[in-house]
């Protein structure tokens, strides 16, 4: 049975999104069941708790109805009957993983509107189903998706293709909008489109799209191919925040408003848009079995995010220099930050990466005052061991294979079969497609807690870590919250947590002076060598005083530099195929 959704926004100062559902079954008492998440952030976010104001009927008249779950709705109707439902989702949350609506804008994520259709005494469910998808809007609203859209509908074959492809719409004020061809290696050009939705920035259209044309070319040259036919991207500029979700034909991302002029954050925006487009390949296609087709009713466990994400972050960095986008010092810039965040998380050395993809449910995305101390991110820390990973191949092969050799080898398979990858033989089919051995490297840093021996495999590029202690102030351990002295975190197995402060501590004093301003800071930079420091502090708005023995500083800053055999015929040739420097447009200055 083909399942009709009519889209109604017009209620935008509700925020009300409004679906009629038509679908006729073939079973008695259908139920709708609605997802609690949406593919790529892996969070159980009950959508349904934003639903409101359901009804059905069957040929003119009231359908009987009844809640069975946080998010499935039974049907009392019979068989072969038309069923007509509907209801509204509430929404005004602006991420690339809710929906929102407003007088101006919209965005439609599929999984927080869309439900289907569950037999309860059978396997059958409408997810295999055709799904065609029609939109009333206000008058001056566009709607753009990436969905095939005949004289009146967007059709989706299925619903997983269905919440894979959310939808843009607004007011042609608050929509820049502008179409071009990508030739590639195609017989036809790939027509794309890049819809830029909110209040004009500083953004320049034509430069962005050609931009964007050198992100995929190296797409092609890595693959052979674009996996698609056309392609939508979606940007939603805002005054403040950032993120994206990465889909099969398109990605939609959140962007700040001034983001297009100042080199630190465009190169910034174009590593997202270079991230999201990468997962066209790696997640969207190349994924492991679990991750598609979906089960939206529950937490889909998976020991490799480190893949999806943590080596995705790897060639997103990577990408930019390969394509001419920005320089080699960049990246090494990059790559020197990224390591500073990893030294300053407690939790890498008690969680590895394989724990961190399997816990995103209840880590990654629910974090609070302890999570630095027990975990660690796949996608930070996951991107740099791509890096070491990608090295320690090119060591073990006379610099003659890489991770690209292994990402074109699991794209031929996923062209073959259209299937995902059976988890468990991830390392066989690295080891497989590039020839190498990497028992120890998964043991040590994959599935294991070994601190990362970052010099030994710069040093294959000609390069070395540094780290220097630049503002020499004496270490005890405490992140604040922004522009105040209330504690935000408190690092393991350092002074702090050990003289007993805590989070939501506000510190007041220290050895007697004002804490606020520079205060703290003053004190530790005139503190001699085991001088211990006195802190008063609010906790609950009782006054507490506690004696504090700074550590030794910390290195605060890090560089990565040349070494002396930078310019060995070893590094020079490993140093051009890492960043394909023979490519036209490549950049090492």
């Amino acid at each position: 049975m083909d399942i009709e959704l009519n889209v109604k926004t017009i209620k935008v100062n509700d925020h009300l999104i409004e679906i009629e559902m038509k679908f006729r079954p073939n079973f008695d008492n259908p139920v709708l069941e609605m997802p609690s998440w949406t593919p790529g952030s892996y969070l159980i976010r009950d959508y349904a708790r934003q639903v409101q104001n359901f009804d059905a009927s069957s040929n003119g008249s009231s359908v009987k109805w009844m809640k069975i779950s946080k998010n499935s709705w039974e049907l009392k109707v019979g068989k072969g009957n038309e069923v007509v439902v509907n209801y509204a989702v509430y929404a005004y949350e602006l991420t690339v993983r809710t929906s929102y609506l407003d007088n101006r804008k919209g965005l439609i994520s599929p999984a927080s509107v869309f439900m289907y259709v569950l037999d309860s005494n059978s396997d059958y469910n409408s997810k295999n189903e055709k799904y065609l998808l029609s939109f009333e809007t206000l008058p001056d609203w566009d709607v753009y998706c990436s969905l095939r859209l005949t004289d009146s509908h967007f059709v989706a074959t299925d619903f997983d293709e269905l919440i894979d492809s959310p939808v843009a719409l607004g007011t042609k004020e608050v929509l820049h909008v502008t179409r071009y061809e990508f030739e590639g290696n195609r017989e036809k050009p790939i027509p794309c489109l890049v819809v830029l939705v909110g209040d004009k920035g500083n953004h320049d259209l034509l430069k962005f799209v050609e931009d964007l044309k050198k992100i995929q070319t190296e797409a092609v040259r890595m693959f052979g191919e674009l996996p698609y036919d056309s392609y939508l991207w979606a940007l939603y500029i805002v005054g403040s925040g950032g993120g994206g979700l990465e889909h099969k034909y398109s990605n939609f991302s959140i962007i700040p408003r001034w983001s297009f002029k100042d080199t630190k954050d465009y190169n910034k925006l174009l590593g997202l848009e270079a991230h999201e487009h990468f997962h066209v390949y790696n997640i969207k296609r190349i994924r492991p079995s679990q991750l598609g087709p979906f089960d939206y009713s529950k937490e889909v466990y998976t020991k490799l995010l480190w893949v999806a994400e943590g080596l995705t972050s790897f060639v997103d960095n990577l990408i930019l220099p390969r394509s001419g986008l920005s320089d080699v010092k960049w990246y090494l810039k990059q790559i020197a930050d990224e390591i500073k965040k990893i030294d300053n998380i407690p939790g890498r050395k008690h969680y590895s990466l394989a724990e961190a993809s399997f816990d995103a449910w209840i880590k990654l995305y629910k974090s609070d005052e302890n999570t630095m101390n027990s975990s660690i991110s796949y996608y930070l820390k996951g991107g740099i061991v791509g890096m070491c990973m990608d090295i320690e191949i090119r060591m073990q092969t006379d610099n003659t294979k890489s991770l690209d050799d292994f990402f074109r080898y699991m794209y031929a398979m996923y062209k073959e079969n259209q299937q995902g990858y059976e988890e468990s033989r991830i390392q066989e089919y690295l080891e497989q497609s590039t020839g190498t051995n990497l028992e120890r490297f998964f043991n040590n840093y994959i599935n294991g807690i070994t601190e990362i021996d970052y010099n030994k495999y710069l040093g294959y590029l000609g390069y070395e870590l540094k780290k220097e202690h630049k503002k020499s102030i004496p270490w005890i351990g405490l992140d604040f919250k922004k522009d105040t002295k209330t504690v935000r975190f408190v690092h393991s197995d350092s002074p702090a947590i050990k003289a007993g402060v805590y989070f939501k501590d506000e510190i007041i004093a220290v050895n007697g002076f004002k804490a606020g301003g520079k205060g703290l800071e003053i004190a530790l930079k005139n503190c001699a060598k085991g001088e211990k420091i006195e802190v008063l502090l609010f906790r609950d708005d009782k006054l507490i005083t506690t004696i504090i023995e700074p550590a030794d500083p910390q290195p605060d800053e890090y560089s990565i530099d040349e070494t002396e055999n930078y310019n060995s015929e070893l590094c020079i040739n490993v140093r051009k195929s890492f960043f394909n420097l023979t490519t036209e447009g490549a950049n090492e200055a």
